[in-house]
Order: structure tokens, then C-alpha cells, then sequence
């Protein structure tokens, strides 16, 4: 495998370095007869030793079904925050949002921008944590690769209204940003992980950072009659960037 090599050319490979060596070379083998592609690509760079940060494309976030979930439950998100004025409901709890009280107090005319005070900078934001137990679960190759991954959705939200019907129009990242790194949080991950660590600590391999957004486009529909929201309706649409 090209991506795998010695630190320099004219300098002799330590025997515990082969040793993880050949078993990365032994996982990148796994990993493309079971068409891990993702893995196998993050693999490579990660012992190719550059560091260069690697971008995730909005076409493999969604080959992801693990991904399209999140993006799912964070598009019900934005819609509950301005339909329900609560996220997330059950019995006992549920996160507040402001948003559909400032919706039904607008007037005839008006035009609002939906901020959350709570967000840095503007807009709103919704996280979808994912542990590696679960991406390992619901998409093996995403799992190997990422690992546990907190998927972010930014979204910039305008509302306006006219009579008694509310148009909301704005913009959705879902986005990730993760590090590709071999953590020794557990005894297992020590152990499962130490020759990747090792590989590293010897100049043989380099952790780089994962990035990607997926964006799209929303305009719901909003109908008002006597102080409340008697209707809903959301369109989704992805957004091709150039």
C-alpha cells in the first residue's frame, strides 16, 4: 500500500513499528473486501502521515443512513421549536424554545429573524450526539472511520407575516467536525488501538481533522387563527453547492 511507509527512506523501521505496520496493512485488506470506503480513506491519510484536514462531501454524509437519521431528528427539531415552543418532549422533560411565542405575537407585515440567545452568533442549533457504539451498529463504515460523532445543524431562520398565514424561509447546515485520532479511554481501546497510537508517538502517522456540512434550504407554512397554529407544513430541499 502506497500510503504506508517509513518515516525516511534511508532510516531503519523499528520491529514494533512493522508490527503496526503490517497490521494497518492487514485493516486497510479488511476494510476493502467488506467496501469500507471511508474507513479505508481515512486510514490511508492517517498514515500518510501529512495531517492535512480531510473534508467529508455532502454526497458521503448521505450515504450514511446513520447521518440521514440525524438529519431527520434536527429537521423535526427546528419544526417542533417553532410549532410546539418545546424539543424533544416526553412525559417529564423537553427543551424549551422561544420561538413560537415570538411567532404568534408577530403582526400583519412583519418580518422577524429567529434567534436563539443561547447559540454563539446567530441563528439556531441542534446536536445529534452519536456514540461509536451506535455508528458501529447502524453503519459499520461510518463507524469505523468517525467514531462517535456529534452531528451539528446551523440553521439562519426569517419568519414573516401576512394576514393570518407565517412563512418561515432559511438555511440548514448539518454539519461535522471531528478529529480522526486513536483514543485510550478504556482498557479495550488501549489495547485495540495501542499499535495505531504507537505508529504516531514514532512519526509513522498523524491525526488530522474531519469536516463536512451538508447543506439545504426550508420554508414552512405557517396557519394562525384565534392565537394559535391550527396548521404546519415543511419543505426540505437540499442545496447543491459549486
Amino acid at each position: 500500500c502506497p500510503a504506508i511507509a517509513a518515516k525516511k527512506s534511508d532510516e531503519p523501521i523499528k520491529p514494533s513499528v512493522q508490527k503496526a505496520l503490517d497490521d494497518a496493512k492487514r485493516r486497510l485488506d479488511d476494510f476493502e473486501k467488506k467496501g469500507h470506503k471511508l474507513s479505508s480513506k481515512f486510514l490511508k491519510h492517517y498514515l500518510g502521515n501529512s495531517g492535512e484536514a480531510v473534508q467529508i462531501s455532502p454526497e458521503e454524509i448521505d450515504s450514511s443512513k446513520l447521518y440521514r437519521k440525524a438529519i431527520k431528528t434536527n429537521q423535526k427539531r427546528f419544526e417542533d421549536s417553532m410549532t410546539k415552543g418545546v424539543v424533544d418532549k416526553t412525559l417529564f422533560s423537553g427543551v424549551k424554545s422561544e420561538f413560537r411565542d415570538e411567532i404568534l405575537a408577530m403582526k400583519d407585515g412583519e418580518t422577524i429573524t429567529l434567534d436563539n440567545e443561547k447559540v454563539k452568533n446567530t441563528g439556531d442549533s441542534w446536536d445529534r450526539d452519536i456514540s461509536r457504539a451506535k455508528s458501529m451498529i447502524v453503519d459499520p463504515d461510518h463507524g469505523r472511520a468517525i467514531g462517535a460523532v456529534k452531528f451539528r445543524s446551523l440553521g439562519e431562520l426569517k419568519a414573516r407575516r401576512t394576514g393570518n398565514t407565517i412563512v418561515i424561509t432559511g438555511e440548514v447546515y448539518h454539519t461535522i467536525n471531528e478529529t480522526y485520532e486513536f483514543n485510550d479511554d478504556t482498557v479495550i481501546d488501549k489495547k485495540i488501538f495501542g499499535d495505531y497510537r504507537h505508529l504516531e508517538e514514532q512519526g509513522h502517522a498523524k491525526t488530522f481533522q474531519i469536516y463536512g456540512h451538508k447543506p439545504q434550504s426550508v420554508k414552512g407554512t405557517l396557519e394562525i387563527k384565534n392565537g394559535r397554529i391550527t396548521n404546519s407544513q415543511f419543505e426540505w430541499q437540499d442545496i447543491k453547492e459549486e
